[in-house]
């Protein structure tokens, strides 16, 4: 029997990666924390794991970051992404405002405030999900991190891999 972890999804989309995980039964999920911004993807997120019911198993319909805000999200099929700048709203189709959280909010919440896989995929925002964890890291209450990063220096769908790499290895990852 594997150990039992917690598991934490900022960007879980619509559950494709912890859907897959309980179907390959490979990793003992004790308790998943689940985030996602966008309500038409949070809308078919709960939708999808009815079909693995458990008692500690908790969705969120909220984007995760540096600091408590509000911020306006552009959806485009399987990727919604932060706004950076002030936008003229009326020229962006399918834009949503949503409540911006700081990770550590939450940490009282996970099984002993550890966190053994934290997968996070937002297109580029992943050092603002960092910062709102930072207390997390420097305790070394983060097991492994999961996420998707670029290799181009000037890409905006993905943070810059060097950048990851920099900010992980001050908390000695």
């Amino acid at each position: 029997s594997h150990k039992a972890i917690t598991y934490v999804d900022v960007g879980a989309f619509i559950g494709e990666v912890y859907m897959k995980m309980k179907e390959l039964k490979r990793v003992n999920i004790r308790e998943a924390h689940l985030f996602e911004p966008n309500p038409e993807s949070y809308e078919q997120l709960v939708k999808n794991i009815e079909t693995f019911p458990s008692a500690s198993l908790h969705t969120y319909n909220i984007g995760i970051g540096k600091e408590k805000s509000k911020a306006l999200f552009s959806a485009a099929k399987s990727m919604t992404k932060q706004m950076q700048a002030p936008t003229d709203v009326s020229k962006s189709l399918n834009t949503f405002e949503c409540e911006i959280v700081p990770l550590r909010e939450f940490a009282t919440t996970f099984t002993e405030g550890h966190i053994h896989l934290l997968k996070v995929d937002v297109e580029g925002n992943e050092l603002s999900v960092f910062e709102g964890v930072s207390e997390l890291l420097e305790a070394q209450q983060i097991d492994m991190i999961y996420m998707e990063v670029g290799f181009n220096q000037n890409g905006t769908q993905q943070t810059y891999f060097c950048k990851v790499d920099a900010v992980l290895q001050q908390y000695g990852y």
